[in-house]
């Protein structure tokens, strides 16, 4: 009888599951190509060695390692006979990073900013595993970037509109008009304005080191009971609205009011604030069409966020791992815009083919308005503001908007 036969017996005999006996001869089969050897004739310093081999440059996950082992142990002790001990090499124990961040792990933008964290722990197999924090659960957004520094957690999703005064130069991602406001392209360009030497300053001094960038689609206006069709229309109304773009709001005669995203809906509907800026994914993924179902497209602005690490924690993941977070970044940018922004327009479309949602387009003239008074006003203020501190505001936005413009009108799918 073949020792393959033979060692099928032995484990049906004693009641091995099917699949478990599968496993457990194709292990010892790998073990014997390996070697190109049958295994009857290899020792226990080439079990020994075969483990190295495993955890050593294959990089196995824990489980395929320890099934290795115990068909190993399972072939020599009781097909073969042996008094071998076949103990377990040590083995490492994945390393674990805590990831935070404040938005409900079902909203599609948290999909798509945690998609290649995910993607990077998985291609570990096991070497390292993800504690994911969702919805402020470990730490308030507004603390975000001090729990990052400190090593409170490891990773984070960090938007500089919650923490302007420790990420100056990083607010120019919420100034209005800048951005035409597709997924992809704007990521490409924050990627790149990322790597000038004082936007890598800003969050060096912090012992944070960028992984990724966040970016949003364009925010909106979404109201309640007073459906908005012109500018005027927003003259006095309370309209949740984050970082520069409540300036924009403020001075196109709303009320902008600082929120948190999970508050709002509960405020719409006391009639506390009478809608919110956000973009569809956002708006849909909180539920606001339920009590703001009007949708003013006016391009408030987006946001352009980061996905960072500590950096002591950084330098613990293993070399090729971190090179997979590196490789990974156009892999997940495209995933990213298919979750985030391509998910997005199939839920508003549904829900307006369904009369859930109105859809209102300002007019040529208000959309060169809003520009205006965007361009005049909030970029001048801003980099006023930044140079004030002694950062270069203008370079920064130059440089940003040039960006812009070279990614316009890119696709992943192309």
């Amino acid at each position: 009888m073949l020792l393959r036969d033979r060692m099928r017996e032995d484990l049906r005999v004693r009641n091995y599951s099917p699949r478990t006996q599968k496993t457990y001869v194709d292990a010892v089969g790998k073990f014997a190509q390996h070697f190109d050897r049958p295994p009857g004739r290899l020792t226990e310093e080439d079990v020994r060695t075969y483990q190295v081999y495993l955890v050593e440059e294959r990089h196995v996950s824990w489980t395929l390692f320890n099934q290795s082992v115990c068909a190993l142990r399972f072939f020599y002790r009781t097909t073969l006979g042996r008094d071998w001990a076949v103990e377990h090499i040590p083995f490492a124990k994945p390393l674990i990073l805590k990831a935070a961040t404040w938005e409900p792990a079902h909203i599609p933008h948290a999909k798509a900013v945690m998609w290649f964290v995910q993607d990077v722990e998985k291609r570990s197999q096991g070497r390292i595993k993800v504690e994911y924090y969702w919805a402020d659960s470990l730490i308030p957004r507004k603390q975000l970037v001090e729990a990052l520094q400190k090593g409170v957690c490891d990773i984070a999703y960090i938007n500089p509109a919650y923490q302007p005064g420790k990420l100056p130069l990083m607010t120019l991602s919420t100034l209005p008009a800048t951005s035409p406001g597709e997924y992809y392209p704007t990521s490409k360009a924050y990627q790149e304005l990322m790597q000038m030497p004082e936007m890598k300053a800003e969050i060096d001094k912090l012992n944070i080191q960028y992984l990724g960038p966040a970016v949003t689609t364009t925010y909106g206006i979404w109201t309640s009971k007073k459906q908005v069709r012109r500018l005027e229309d927003l003259k006095g109304l309370k309209i949740r609205a984050i970082g520069l773009m409540g300036n924009l709001l403020h001075a196109l005669g709303g009320v902008p009011v600082s929120m948190g995203a999970g508050e709002i809906y509960q405020a719409i509907d006391k009639g506390t604030l009478d809608g919110g800026g956000a973009n569809a994914p956002m708006a849909i993924g909180y539920k606001w069409p339920e009590v703001a179902k009007y949708y003013y497209t006016l391009p408030l602005g987006n946001m352009a966020m980061i996905v960072a690490v500590n950096k002591d924690s950084w330098k613990k993941i293993p070399p090729d791992i971190q090179e997979r977070f590196k490789a990974t970044h156009d892999i997940a940018l495209g995933a990213a815009h298919d979750i985030f922004q391509g998910g997005g327009e199939v839920m508003l479309k549904r829900m307006v083919d369904a009369g859930e949602v109105i859809v209102t387009e300002p007019s040529p003239e208000d959309l060169a308005k809003a520009r205006n008074v965007a361009k005049e006003k909030i970029w001048s203020d801003w980099v006023k503001k930044m140079e004030k501190k002694g950062l270069p505001g203008q370079k920064v936005l130059d440089r940003w908007l040039e960006l812009l413009a070279k990614w316009h009108g890119t696709s992943p799918f192309k």
